[in-house]
């Protein structure tokens, strides 16, 4: 695969929790926060895809 331009669209991702796991859910929600503030997800991104895929 190769990736030639801007995408078509843009669709959420998720990751699935089980109901009532607060202390998983807010554990995941710290973990992503962080690795996008440090640039680690930007990292990523660019090792994986070649392409932005974090920015908005």
């Amino acid at each position: 695969m190769k990736i030639v331009g801007q995408p078509l669209y843009r669709a959420p991702s998720c990751i699935a929790i089980v109901p009532g796991d607060e202390e998983f859910g807010t554990l995941v929600k710290k973990t992503i926060d962080e690795m996008r503030s440090d640039g680690t997800l930007m990292e990523l991104s660019l090792k994986w895809y070649q392409y932005d895929m974090i920015t908005p």
